[in-house]
Order: structure tokens, then C-alpha cells, then sequence
């Protein structure tokens, strides 16, 4: 209550993140030439309770930003 902070949840599997890597950084992760590397062999943890989740595998950017409008909107709304 009273928090100016919406929390959003960009959710992508490392697969699908990896795939997106411009640069190649999970291959480097995973081919141990970077260590730490989130998801590769650093965990992630989801958030527990997100106020949005954006699904970028299964959302258009259209469809995502909707979301996050709608969202916002409420949120100003209340």
C-alpha cells in the first residue's frame, strides 16, 4: 500500500534467451569462458509475487505493452 512500485516479470527461459544472445554470452557461460552467469551456472530466482508477468515467448511486443498499460492504468485507477 502506498508503494510507487509496480514490479514486472519479463519472463523468457534461458533457451529462448540464449537464442535471442547477440553476443554470445551464454555459449561463453556455457562453454565456461564466463562464470557467474545467471541461468548458465548462477540460479535465477523468479520473483515470487510479481505485479506483472510478461510472457515474451508467448506475448507480441504489441500484446505486451497492452498488458503493461492496462496494467499501469489500473494501478493509477485504484
Amino acid at each position: 500500500e502506498g508503494d510507487n512500485f509496480i514490479e514486472v516479470y519479463v519472463k523468457c527461459s534461458v533457451d529462448e534467451c540464449a537464442r535471442r544472445d547477440p553476443k554470445g554470452h551464454y555459449q561463453k557461460a556455457r562453454a565456461g569462458l564466463i562464470k557467474g552467469y545467471t541461468g548458465v551456472d548462477s540460479p535465477y530466482e523468479e520473483p515470487e509475487v510479481p505485479d506483472v508477468i510478461i510472457n515474451s515467448e508467448s506475448l507480441t511486443i504489441d500484446e505486451a505493452v497492452m498488458l503493461l498499460y492496462e496494467k499501469l492504468r489500473d494501478w493509477l485507477i485504484e
